[in-house]
This record gives C-alpha cells, structure tokens and sequence, in this order.
C-alpha cells in the first residue's frame, strides 16, 4: 500500500456555495487576490501519484499556484 499526501492550495471549488455567510465574507478578505488552481490541477497530481511504478512512491505534494502569473 502506498500513501501520499497532496497538498492543495487555494482551489476554485464550490466550497464558497456551502459555507456560512460570516466565513464566506473571511474567505473572500482571504483570497481576494489569490490566484486560485483549478480542480483539474489537482486531479492532476492525483493521477502522478496513483499511475507510477510500484517501486515509486509520492509522499508529499505541495500544489500551489504561480505568483508570478
């Protein structure tokens, strides 16, 4: 068995659809001027992690957006 762990950070999900109003009004002060990554970036690194050889193994990815633009 082997286990990895991904490190998302600031997604476009419809996270902000399900969460109370005072802590949508935070999220949104949050990531104003993020750049958000795509759920299909995430998918992504999914698919690295779960399509590698036996002998690999991915414990940690951190995915994070390009500052830089």
């Amino acid at each position: 068995m082997r286990v990895s762990l991904i490190e998302p950070r600031p997604v476009a999900t419809e996270l902000f659809t399900h969460i109370r109003p005072d802590l949508l009004q935070a999220s949104q002060a949050t990531f104003a001027n993020a750049t958000l990554l795509h759920a299909e970036d995430i998918a992504d690194s999914i698919t690295s992690v779960v399509t590698r050889p036996a002998r690999v193994v991915m414990s940690e990815i951190l995915v994070r957006p390009d500052e830089l633009g």
